[in-house]
């Protein structure tokens, strides 16, 4: 399956409401930037904790470091 397809099917409603550079939000913009505050970041971690989905422990890593900076990023293709 392709990355994009693994994404929409375990990832898609998790990451949805990331702040853009226009300071609006929504779905994942993938040709922008998109901010996820700590709070936001703390919630995604307890929801992937539960799901369980592909790969969830290299995301939940990177999440984790991203509580001790200023939430998280994640870039447009």
């Amino acid at each position: 399956m392709q990355l994009i397809g693994i994404y929409q099917l375990n990832y898609k409603n998790i990451f949805k409401n990331g702040v853009y550079a226009n300071l609006h939000s929504g779905e994942v913009d993938w040709c922008g930037i998109n901010y996820y505050s700590p709070g936001q970041v703390e919630a995604k971690i307890i929801t992937i904790e539960e799901q369980k989905s592909e790969d969830y422990k290299a995301l939940l890593e990177w999440l984790n470091k991203a509580k001790t900076f200023n939430g998280a990023y994640i870039l447009g293709l």
